[in-house]
């Protein structure tokens, strides 16, 4: 027998929650006509929607019971996921079923962790990336948690009355391909859908982050030492990820060997990597070898570490075997430039591409630097765990990445405009702009726009150039105090030439707003 009342979802509601099905108009309670329908009830099987039937007639596949028509029911993949999915119709759920699923849900999150109020309509729970619930940070995304009072500028998208989730594997799922979305709309826990089939009601992944033990994207954990990908929750080595290399006797011999090619490949250019890493060479093996046992005894006597925690090699060695493993025609320089930069901007140690390039920094040039960027489409595998990092900081500036772009400036300007006492003053104000300008009306625009040339976008996972909004902050900081060291700054950061390195990074809307800098600078002055 069919219940009275029996749940759809409505695709056209634009909605994650359960609505109301009329079982005579084959409609949502909005009255959104629905796809054919069916409703499973014990071992039996009803139809709505049927062409030529009114209401829920018995389904014996592929035939309608109430007129004998045919229906046949297609499934086809997920786009991203793989999973197979309904096409030409969808299904119904009676109240029973959604709070059986429901309780099922909660009991399997309880043993975990504690039950938030609101969660991800795709991965449920902010295990592998935190929700951002304040009204503050939503805002400064471009989200709204109250509705406007003229109807006429209400933008359901960008309402988020829960928060949202930014887990780039949610996104993509929720909005495939979509410029704008920063994150999906979370919903109350009493209104999530579980997906059938799955038993803790969450869509899985089959992303490079899906663990098949948690049966679920968990966050990733690169294991220094050995070079491999773990799940941070379980520690199973994810095969997707990992990055192959000898085992055995020979490892250490071989990984010298490594070693010893990017340290070749960096004499005369050890500046390359600092800050912040700082440089060893590597050791012949058979004289390291011969003195193993005193090297021991004196770390045992001084209880002192090898290698600074900054050694280049302990850092970026990981990244860079894994290169030399997947080595084409590039060569070792390329490589180093190309990890050097996107680690240090994970760690929120901020610099321009164009500064790091320039003649007074690495002197690379736009030309090695451009080369070494077209290697990152055949090696994403290799930084995909801290790209969500890079392209966070790419456009959410902090204290942190402004004091370490201006220690950069303070080492390769002759004359730095500002005196130490003056420093966390100007600090100050510099991150009181990047501020206004992360709260503006602006920024929304700012971050669904590109404003960087081919191969910059890093096969489109970045729209903005690292550091630019701390520059502009610091140019802006100068401005208000000492307007002759502001010029003398801009030039070195965005020299005039034709061919300057910002010129040849950035597209022409990126060229465009450097070049009409000042009025934006005194929009949101400090």
């Amino acid at each position: 027998m069919i219940p009275e009342t029996i749940m759809c979802v409505c695709k056209k509601c634009g909605s994650k929650t359960y609505s109301k099905f009329d079982q005579g108009t084959n409609s949502c309670e909005k009255g959104h006509k629905q796809k054919t329908s069916f409703l499973q009830v014990q071992d039996k099987t009803y139809i709505f929607g049927c062409k030529n039937c009114n209401g829920g007639q018995r389904y014996d596949e592929p035939y309608c019971e109430g007129c004998d028509s045919k229906f046949e029911k297609h499934d086809a993949p997920h786009k991203i996921t793989g999973e197979m999915k309904p096409s030409n119709y969808q299904l119904l759920y009676t109240l029973e079923g959604i709070e059986g699923a429901q309780k099922d849900l909660q009991s399997i999150l309880q043993q975990t962790h504690e039950v938030s109020e609101v969660i991800c309509p795709r991965c449920v729970d902010q295990e592998t990336f935190p929700f951002k619930t304040d009204r503050q940070d939503l805002e400064i995304l471009g989200y709204f948690t109250i509705p406007p009072e003229n109807v006429r500028e209400f933008d359901e998208h960008m309402y988020a009355p829960h928060g949202i989730c930014q887990n780039p594997a949610c996104i993509e799922l929720e909005y495939p391909k979509s410029t704008w979305a920063m994150g999906v709309k979370l919903i109350l826990r009493s209104e999530y859908i579980p997906t059938p089939g799955f038993g803790n009601g969450a869509e899985v992944f089959h992303s490079k982050h899906f663990c098949i033990e948690c049966k679920r994207d968990t966050r990733t954990k690169l294991i220094f030492e050995s070079g491999i990908y773990t799940c941070e929750v379980c520690s199973l080595v994810k095969p997707d990820l990992l990055i192959h290399q000898p085992t055995g006797k020979e490892s250490s011999t071989i990984d010298l060997d490594v070693k010893s090619k990017y340290s070749n490949a960096l004499k005369g250019k050890n500046h390359w990597l600092t800050p912040p890493f700082a440089f060893s060479m590597a050791v012949n093996f058979h004289t390291r070898a011969q003195s193993f046992d005193n090297t021991v005894a004196n770390e045992k006597a001084t209880n002192a570490p090898e290698k600074p925690s900054n050694d280049w090699w302990k850092i970026l060695g990981p990244y860079l075997r894994a290169l030399f493993l997947r080595k084409g025609a590039e060569t070792y320089e390329s490589h180093v430039l190309l990890t050097t930069y996107l680690v240090k901007s994970s760690i929120n140690h901020i610099e321009p591409l164009w500064l790091f390039s320039s003649k007074n920094r690495t002197g690379a040039g736009e030309r090695k630097i451009r080369k070494a960027f077209e290697n990152y489409k055949d090696n994403e595998t290799v930084f995909s765990s801290i790209m969500s990092n890079v392209q966070w900081n790419s456009c959410n500036p902090e204290n942190s990445g402004i004091e370490s772009l201006i220690s950069v400036l303070e080492n390769n300007i002759d004359f730095w405009p500002i005196e130490q006492d003056e420093k966390q003053e100007f600090i100050q104000l510099a991150g009181q702009w990047a501020l206004a300008f992360t709260q503006s009306k602006f920024y929304p625009t700012y971050l669904t726009t590109c404003i960087l040339n081919e191969p910059y976008t890093m096969n489109g996972e970045l729209k903005h150039p690292i550091g630019m909004i701390e520059s502009f902050s610091i140019l802006a900081a100068l401005k208000h105090m000492n307007s002759a060291g502001k010029e003398m700054v801009q030039k070195h950061l965005f020299p005039k030439q034709e061919k300057a390195d910002w010129v040849m990074i950035l597209n022409d809307k990126g060229k465009k707003l450097v070049r009409n800098l000042d009025p934006l600078l005194d929009k949101f002055s400090p």
